[in-house]
């Protein structure tokens, strides 16, 4: 057992089996250690390292620890290592043994019984696995190491089928995480929180439908939790100083695995600045801010290289635009009046004039500080004023935005135009299914054609060559004299 301080990694190393192959392919019995160290996690580790306190043996798990037991172990089964039902009645043992301990000393960190009232096998711990690959850094990388995947989204596919029940538990902790992201990121945006970006309207659209969909929502199976992971509402995906609010038709990144894969998510790693699919929280405008100033340390060391002076300069330059641009179109709300003073009338005429912009930026579209729905909650959220001044002070103005609401179909022209391009992508991309279809048919038609033809082609140069030893030149005519 390591831990790798550089990488913040526990590396296990020991003997694989799991496609071990001599020269000819035969899987060789007694395997071979194995050149890459497997990735745990600290209890694990922490585990390990008891286990090989307790015991000399080879093995962490032994069929027995005691010397010369043989009671309930086959001569075949000594010397290997201990079997899922053995291991199976350790677990159960291990529960009781905690749970009386518990109970001795007055503890209330006893372990539940399951539910199911199934015994805890091995296996059962793939829900664990999941976990700490969808929650930890680089987890989802690890568990492609720890299971010699040569790609990562073969660790989706575990075991090669859905016989394991391992994707649909990742699918389940990662839907999990995604509605806690949700609404930890719907109360930031409750308490105020600001978003730019071009995605930041996406973004306050996406987390509103999610919570409003899905929260509290109860799954029949945790299939339906991957296969729920595709809506469009839920494809938002935090990341460092930025969050991508995804649209694969706007992406500028690399998009993996294929397009038809429900898995389809951005390169997070391959961010461009430039992409139209960005928001900016305060969130990670923070750690923008906490990178500028090591940035700013970088650019300012006069023992550093130029180049690398330069380039950290710039990248400094890079950040604190963004951070500027953060700043400058935070919406700033109307002053407070001290407690007891009375509203003046031009605190009312301030009020209206505010409520009257923030109709005209929901009508055109573009909010500010709103999900953008026009309805009197979200008009009093952008004008930064209480709903009861609108149902109360300034009921005219109320009723009139509903009425310029009603009048546009529901919709601000900028969205309805929109809504128009969308349709008529969709009628484009209909249509060009269509003519690919007809396309493959096509090529499956002249492939078949080319086939057959080959065939005939073989076929005739197999007859030319058995008949060209039979072919003898005819002998020329004399010519007369």
């Amino acid at each position: 057992m390591h831990y790798d301080q550089a990488a913040g990694l526990w590396l296990l190393r020991g003997r694989q089996w799991k496609g071990v192959v001599d020269q000819a392919g035969s899987k060789l019995p007694q395997g071979q250690e194995r050149p890459d160290p497997w990735v745990v996690v600290e209890p694990v580790a922490h585990a390990v390292a008891v286990l090989e306190r307790l015991h000399d043996d080879p093995l962490l798990f032994p069929t027995t620890l005691l010397v010369g037991h043989r009671a309930g172990i086959t001569r075949e089964r000594r010397g290997k290592a201990r079997t899922t039902p053995l291991i199976t009645d350790d677990i159960t043992r291990l529960v009781a043994w905690v749970n009386d301990y518990c109970t001795a000393h007055r503890r209330d960190d006893r372990i539940p019984p399951d539910p199911s009232r199934r015994a805890l096998a091995p296996s059962r711990l793939r829900r664990t696995l999941a976990w700490f690959i969808v929650r930890r850094p680089r987890g989802l990388v690890a568990g492609a190491i720890q299971y010699g995947h040569v790609q990562v989204q073969i660790t989706l596919g575990y075991s090669g089928t859905y016989a394991s029940g391992f994707p649909d538990e990742h699918a389940f902790e990662t839907w999990l995480l995604r509605l806690e992201q949700f609404a930890h990121a719907q109360q930031r945006l409750a308490d105020g929180e600001h978003v730019s970006g071009p995605a930041a309207r996406a973004y306050r659209d996406r987390t509103l439908q999610a919570n409003q969909q899905f929260a509290g929502r109860v799954l029949d199976s945790t299939r339906q939790a991957r296969d729920l992971l595709a809506n469009p509402a839920l494809q938002i995906y935090p990341a460092k100083g930025m969050t991508c609010v995804f649209d694969p038709a706007k992406a500028k990144c690399r998009l993996k695995p294929a397009s038809d894969d429900a898995r389809r998510t951005p390169d997070l790693t391959d961010c461009q600045p430039g992409c139209q699919n960005i928001a900016r929280t305060d969130h990670d405008i923070d750690q923008l801010r906490s990178r500028a100033v090591q940035l700013a340390e970088l650019a300012a060391d006069p023992l550093s290289p130029q180049s690398r002076r330069q380039r950290e300069h710039h990248e400094l330059q890079r950040l604190r635009t963004i951070i500027d641009e953060h700043d400058h179109t935070r919406p700033q709300p109307p002053p407070r009046r001290p407690a007891g003073e009375r509203m003046t009338s031009a605190d009312l005429d301030s009020q209206r004039a505010a409520i009257q912009a923030a109709a005209d930026r929901l009508l055109a579209g573009t909010p500010l500080r709103s999900t953008g729905e026009l309805t009197v909650v979200q008009l009093a959220a952008e004008a930064g004023v209480k709903r009861w001044l609108l149902t109360h002070k300034h009921r005219d103005l109320a009723e009139q935005f509903q009425a310029r609401a009603k009048a546009i179909g529901g919709d601000p022209p900028s969205v309805q135009k929109l809504k128009a391009r969308v349709r008529e992508l969709e009628d484009a991309l209909v249509q060009l299914r269509i003519e690919q279809t007809e396309r493959q048919a096509l090529l499956d038609y002249y492939a078949h054609i080319i086939n057959e033809l080959s065939i005939d082609y073989e076929q005739v140069k197999a007859e030319r060559d058995s008949l060209l030893g039979n072919v003898r030149p005819l002998a020329g005519r004399r010519p007369r004299v």
